[in-house]
């Protein structure tokens, strides 16, 4: 019985990352053995606290279609260090955009940075113009500047700021893509403006990675609670 087009173009996860292992993504330079992967990754943990890591034995395994059902952190950790959605490995797509990292809608970029923006400056009261969004984005390290924004303002998308945008994500505890892949869920930005309180209590990284999946009842439970904890003073709040 011959096989229908949809499953001659199906790929496995095992087939998607020997495609990328034997291409170098992105550019030539990506790992192309199994220690040069488990190093790559590491090298990421270092520079975003939490982020996973993958040893060589997992990723051999998972080249040679060993491991059927990988979870989600041996994903998330390939995605990182070849600088792909992780829905890379789990769409079914053709050899002809394998690797490829389709480019995000600049409205929803904007949309994401504004919602963290807001809760990151330090002044919430102040209008969030360009000039205050680079000046939060410059206090974090990103290289994200003024003509940045102004190219995703007209509606265009600019292949190099993806990686930079995966730095300033991870920076504040933020999945790494998740100002550039659509499949992570947005945080409501009600919920982000709790970041304010936590910041003040030193638990913004948990905030970061948690706030988005709480309930409403949840959330307003916890407003009271910070906002004691914001105006103890330290030994009170251990």
């Amino acid at each position: 019985m011959a096989e229908d087009s949809a499953t001659a173009h199906r790929r496995t996860i095992a087939e998607r990352l020997e495609h990328l292992m034997n291409t170098g993504h992105p550019d030539g330079t990506g790992p192309r053995d199994y220690l040069a992967v488990e190093l790559a990754s590491q090298e990421h943990a270092k520079r975003h606290p939490g982020s996973p890591t993958i040893s060589r034995q997992t990723v051999h395994n998972l080249r040679h279609g060993k491991v059927a059902n990988p979870g989600i952190n041996a994903l998330t950790t390939l995605a990182n260090v070849y600088q792909v959605p992780i829905s890379y490995f789990l769409s079914a797509g053709d050899d002809a955009t394998a690797g490829q990292a389709s480019a995000p809608l600049p409205a929803m970029v904007l949309q994401r940075l504004d919602d963290v923006l807001k809760v990151l400056q330090p002044d919430t009261a102040a209008p969030l113009d360009d000039e205050a969004r680079v000046t939060v984005l410059d206090s974090k390290g990103s290289k994200i500047s003024l003509s940045d924004l102004a190219t995703l303002r007209s509606g265009q998308w600019d292949e190099q700021l993806r990686q930079p945008l995966r730095d300033f994500a991870g920076t504040i505890s933020l999945p790494p893509g998740y100002f550039v892949d659509d499949t992570i869920p947005a945080a409501d930005p009600d919920d982000l403006l709790l970041l304010g309180a936590l910041k003040a209590v030193g638990a913004r990284s948990v905030a970061m990675r948690q706030v988005a999946g709480l309930p409403s009842d949840a959330l307003q439970a916890l407003s009271p609670v910070l906002d004691l904890l914001s105006k103890a003073n330290p030994r009170q709040r251990m």
